[in-house]
């Protein structure tokens, strides 16, 4: 220890006397530390996480699920308790107010410690976009501010890289900030990215999108895929898919969970806002690999036509829409018409025409059910049945988001999203430690009756109040002499009028040779103006001024 204390008491000496050093500790002086987790095996404090998967499995859902699960301290699929907390979730994809509160509401989330961030304030006062190249410090500031940050979301996370994805040395480079602000707040971080398109042979970790250092940089990869659908014992299709670990640094990096991502509505029954919410299924077991064999995900377009399929997964999984609709907003995401056309093809969409306006009922596109009797399609409806899968997920009102994630109109009647500990999945009765099933409903004891309360005395009446005596008018205020405020509006005039004469001299007329008339005149011209003008008070000031000033000299 002597010689620990001397090499490293060396190195110190050399700092402070400004010449570069090396700092090196030996290992037998550091101690041992285990490893924090939100969720044990997926989510770890202040570690880099990625989330991958193919568009239209529910990343984003799955994320907000996520978020929902740490803000009211809930439990995980494995029945783990999660550390209460806040969450800051920062979107370059999905709109704020119409995609992102509605799943964080539709998922159960305490909204009050969901803080989106927005953007930056410059020092001016100006707001303008976040950036990860130059912000970093004001949102590690912001961060203590709040406290108790338990996870960031990035989604995309490539967006986080000033320079270019695809290179290594400009992906570790843009994301080593990250890495520092997660440890020094003891954040996990979760990136959500794409997995390269017609990549499905390849290993898991080799099929995120953009550098291999996404993946490397990252201690825990997670992926997503869609299963082929499946039917439940009323004969409705079941829209499932999985998550599992594609790689991990420091845990077990096999197995996963099924999940589904169910159509459901937030709001009043007035103006219910359409959105989706996830439920948990079973574990499954099994390298990742074998787990996305297994999943039989739909097959994997490439180039445009990979585009629109996936387009089409996204926008339908939710219910029907509109021709029109889906042809704007394909044109909007660059979608050609002919691709359109072939995807719908590819997924079996149904076109059916609209009730309710007549001839002028639009037509609506929908993914396939099994009652449709032509083999199950891509997805399912929104009137598919999940209750024999998981329960049905609901929503619960929000209180307040960076910037607090209140919803612009009131949520009523809402309920929370429930969980594994508030039912039995599958029809399933849980154990618990008190013996209780989590499917079944506790004996309660009935409430002893309540005492009526006793009427209230009527009140005395009011005495009306005197009435108030009439007041008297005041009397009209005598006219005002003219003030000396007058005066200068006369002098004005007369300013001018000296104005022409000193003009008149400049021509070489002087005084002596003017006329009595023509002064007469000029005179006269300035009665007129202050007749057109002005009371006779104040012509009467004017004419005080004019005996009172030589104005002619």
């Amino acid at each position: 220890m002597a010689w620990v204390n001397k090499n490293m008491a060396a190195d110190l000496l050399h700092a402070t006397r400004g010449v570069k050093s090396v700092w090196m500790q030996p290992a037998s002086t550091i101690q041992a530390m285990g490893i924090g987790w939100l969720w044990p095996g997926y989510l770890a404090c202040d570690k880099f996480h990625i989330l991958a998967g193919l568009a239209g499995t529910g990343k984003t859902t799955l994320a907000a699920a996520v978020a929902a699960t740490i803000t009211r301290g809930g439990r995980w699929p494995d029945d783990t308790l999660a550390p209460t907390g806040n969450v800051v979730f920062w979107t370059g994809e999905d709109g704020v107010e119409d995609t992102l509160v509605p799943r964080l509401l539709a998922s159960g989330a305490d909204m009050s410690c969901v803080h989106i961030l927005r953007g930056t304030y410059e020092a001016t006062g100006k707001a303008r976009p976040f950036s990860f190249e130059t912000d970093i410090p004001q949102l590690s500031t912001a961060l203590g501010r709040i406290g108790k940050v338990r996870l960031i979301i990035i989604d995309p996370i490539v967006q986080a890289v000033s320079g270019d994805a695809n290179k290594n040395a400009d992906v570790r480079r843009g994301l080593a900030p990250l890495l520092e602000l997660a440890e020094a707040h003891g954040a996990a971080i979760l990136g959500i990215t794409h997995v390269n398109k017609g990549s499905a042979k390849k290993e898991p970790i080799d099929r995120v999108n953009g550098s291999l250092a996404f993946a490397a940089v990252a201690r825990i990869v997670l992926m997503t895929a869609r299963c082929a659908l499946q039917l439940d014992d009323a004969g409705n299709a079941i829209s499932r898919a999985v998550l599992v670990r594609a790689k991990s640094n420091i845990s077990a990096d096999d197995g996963g969970y099924e999940y589904g991502i169910q159509p459901t509505s937030v709001g009043s029954s007035v103006y219910p806002i359409a959105t989706t919410a996830l439920v948990w299924g079973e574990h499954i077991k099994g390298s990742a690999k074998e787990i996305l064999a297994l999943a039989t995900e739909p097959t994997d377009f490439s180039g445009a036509l990979g585009d629109a399929v996936a387009f089409l997964q996204d926008v339908l999984a939710i219910g029907p829409m509109t021709v029109p609709e889906i042809e704007a907003q394909a044109k909007d995401a660059g979608i050609s018409s002919s691709a359109l056309k072939r995807a719908k093809k590819e997924l079996r969409i149904k076109s059916e025409k609209a009730t309710g306006q007549g001839q002028f009922s639009p037509y609506l596109w929908r993914l396939p059910t099994a009652a449709d009797g032509d083999g199950l399609g891509w997805g399912d409806s929104a009137s598919a049945n999940f209750s024999t899968f998981m329960p049905s997920p609901a929503s619960m009102p929000g209180r307040g988001l960076f910037q607090p994630a209140t919803p612009s109109m009131p949520f009523a009647g809402t309920t929370p999203v429930p969980h594994r500990d508030e039912f039995a999945l599958f029809g399933m009765p849980v154990e618990t430690d008190d013996g209780i099933g989590r499917g079944q409903m506790r004996s309660v004891e009935p409430l002893e009756p309540v005492e009526p309360l006793e009427p209230l005395e009527p009140l005395e009446p009011v005495e009306p109040l005197e009435p108030v005596e009439p007041v008297e008018p005041l009397e009209p205020l005598e006219p005002l002499e003219p003030c000396y405020a007058e005066v200068i509006v006369a002098k004005g005039v007369l300013d001018m009028l000296l104005g022409e004469c000193r003009a008149m001299w400049a021509r070489g007329i002087h005084a002596d040779e003017a006329s009595d008339d023509r002064i007469r005149r000029i005179n006269q011209r300035a009665i007129d103006i202050l007749l057109s003008e002005f009371s006779d008070d104040e012509i009467t000031v004017y004419t005080r001024v004019l005996d009172q000033t030589n104005w002619w000299v």
